[in-house]
């Protein structure tokens, strides 16, 4: 992930625009073990997820026997609204 937030505005542009960040994440977390909360941090800081990336991203994480939920997750910047 450090990779990816050490490229330049215009890359990181690029990459949100072709929904990377979310598989990223999801990568992250289901196959690399990192923590939910370091994921999501991470996340935070170059992409916030609508509504429906978010379910999304909860559906594909359920099939893998996870959960989105952790104590220092805040879930819900963009993620509830209409």
């Amino acid at each position: 992930m450090q990779v990816i937030l050490r490229t330049g505005a215009s890359n990181r542009e690029n990459l949100a625009q072709a929904g990377v960040y979310r598989y990223i994440f999801l990568y992250r977390v289901i196959y690399g073990r990192v923590s939910m909360a370091d994921a999501k941090s991470d996340l935070d800081a170059i992409w916030q997820p609508d509504r429906v990336w978010f379910q999304l991203m909860v559906a594909v994480l359920i099939q893998h026997g996870l959960s989105h939920e952790c104590d220092d997750c805040d879930w819900g910047t963009n993620e509830f609204k209409d």
